[in-house]
């Protein structure tokens, strides 16, 4: 990918649309697992962490590393019964 190519797809991400600028956490997640099945099917939590960091990484960077992905923000949002999982928003398709 060239630099044009780079600034292209930076300039369509939906981390710069003004549209997703006022998503909720939980909302961010689900456009970045939509994102994952357009290749597949199935993905793991880890996954889902690298996209959503990779997607919105001013929301989702570890604080004070934002080259990094913080998965606690992702991860706390899946689990209990009022994640992700628990809502049955996302399904968990096995246990590891």
């Amino acid at each position: 990918m060239n630099e044009r190519d780079e600034s292209n797809a930076s300039a369509t991400s939906p981390a710069n649309n003004r549209q997703t600028a006022s998503l909720t956490l939980r909302q961010k997640i689900l456009v970045a697992a939509v994102a994952l099945t357009e290749s597949a099917p199935t993905f793991t939590s880890e996954d889902l962490v690298v996209r959503c960091w990779s997607m919105f990484s001013e929301t989702f960077a570890l604080r004070g590393h934002p080259h990094h992905a913080d998965s606690a923000k992702v991860l706390a949002k899946l689990s209990g019964p009022d994640g992700l999982t628990g809502l049955g928003w996302l399904v968990q398709s096995e246990e590891r």
